[in-house]
């Protein structure tokens, strides 16, 4: 999960996807671009709150979709972990009238007998209950952007001979672990730019993965600049992401900074063409259209400004990239150093290369649009970028002195 970015604080990822999700039990909040699920202990007491004289432990699961183009879905699971024998006469839990939106969105709560099973907890009671909710909101506006933070209030009475203790649990209010917006819900009415109305979990950042096989030179030289740069963009396991410019206008300087005219063609070589109809060209990362892109300067927005050592202008050039051309042996594909001398230090921010035009072009065009449709990306959104490809480099001896040239072995997946 990723924070939108702002010009002097990049986002920082906060969640996950494992697999099972709250299906495996575990305890935590994960999130993808539709689904969030949030699983966490939750304790009652009986007695003062300054002295209990019994705890009761559960498991509350709360999952939301957004399954639909003006509505999402909440399922509240509440499972009892531990019921000592203190509680006998029950603890029963309810959440109807206890839902909350804001604006347009609206819960359309549900009624007594919509549990699953008794929402009511005996000692040794280790049974499940859930209650799904369905939330509304007004799509009938275009071009309109909302953002939603469904919460829900948990009524419960812990009953004991002789009384009845309220204990109320708000899930916005429940301390477990910080999870501030990973629930943060953004919907928008763009359909003429996606097709349809719909909604996405905003701080989620989806994985946009090449076709490494198809198109090795694209991947492998976004694999390098990404695993040996230190501002490591787009990689998940460094917690790096990208983060998406819309400017058109800005998208187009930052690629003439790093990428003008004539340098792949001055630069690369031809047997990397696949075919005699296409051309060389300059694959820039991290990618023009991103905050991310060397060719953005600080005052921009941009948060990889590559300015040259020693430049008195200020703005960004591809000179203080990694500069890099593809050249095929039989059946690989090396990534070489241009040839006028210019020795990469590995601590730039940026990297451009001269490859072929097919791999270049088709490793992101359409499929980079259908991804952007698919997950409603807007600008400032965060993602991930997966190559597919798997490698290791050798950059220092066993002294730590750098080696030359820098040797690394990738392999497409």
């Amino acid at each position: 999960m990723c924070i939108a970015p702002t010009p002097d604080k990049p986002a920082k990822s906060r969640g996950t996807r494992d697999a099972g999700w709250c299906e495996n039990g575990s305890m935590g909040a994960y999130a993808d671009r539709f689904k969030e699920c949030d699983s966490r202990p939750v304790t009652y007491y009986l007695g003062p709150d300054d002295d209990p004289t019994a705890k009761a432990d559960f498991q509350f699961t709360r999952t939301l979709r957004l399954d639909g183009p003006d509505s999402f879905t909440e399922t509240l699971t509440i499972k009892g972990v531990n019921i000592p024998g203190d509680f006998d006469g029950g603890i029963a839990l309810s959440a109807f009238n206890g839902h909350i939106c804001q604006g347009s969105c609206k819960p359309i709560e549900p009624q007594g007998g919509d549990w699953t099973a008794t929402p009511t907890w005996r000692p040794g009671d280790t049974h499940t209950a859930s209650l799904t909710t369905k939330y509304t909101w007004d799509a009938s506006a275009a071009d309109m952007k909302y953002v939603y933070k469904p919460d829900v209030k948990i009524e419960g009475q812990v009953l004991s001979p002789g009384s009845v203790q309220k204990v109320n649990y708000q899930w916005s209010k429940g301390y477990w672990q910080d999870t501030t917006d990973l629930d943060q819900i953004r919907c928008d009415t763009f359909k003429t730019k996606w097709g349809s109305t719909g909604c996405v979990f905003v701080n989620s950042a989806p994985s946009y993965v090449f076709n490494a096989k198809r198109y090795p030179q694209a991947a492998a030289h976004a694999w390098l600049i990404q695993t040996v740069l230190p501002n490591h963009a787009g990689s998940e396991a460094n917690d790096k992401p990208l983060y998406y410019m819309g400017d058109e206008a800005q998208n187009t300087r930052n690629r003439a900074r790093i990428c003008p005219d004539k340098w792949a063609a001055e630069n690369g070589d031809a047997s990397a063409l696949d075919d005699a109809s296409e051309k060389l060209n300059c694959d820039e990362f991290a990618f023009a259209s991103s905050y991310n892109s060397g060719g953005m300067k600080k005052t921009e927005g941009g948060l990889n400004e590559a300015v040259p050592t020693g430049s008195t202008t200020g703005i960004p050039n591809g000179k203080a990239c990694v500069q890099s051309f593809a050249k095929k042996h039989g059946t690989k594909v090396h990534l070489y150093n241009i040839d006028n001398g210019v020795v990469p230090t590995f601590h730039e921010v940026c990297g451009r290369s001269a490859i072929s035009g097919i791999h270049n072009q088709e490793s992101m065009g359409g499929n980079f649009n259908s991804f952007m449709k698919q997950m409603r990306i807007m600008d400032r959104d965060a993602y991930w970028l997966n190559t597919r490809m798997t490698g290791s480099c050798a950059a220092t001896d066993a002294f730590g002195k750098p080696v030359n040239p820098v040797i690394c072995t990738m392999t497409a997946k």
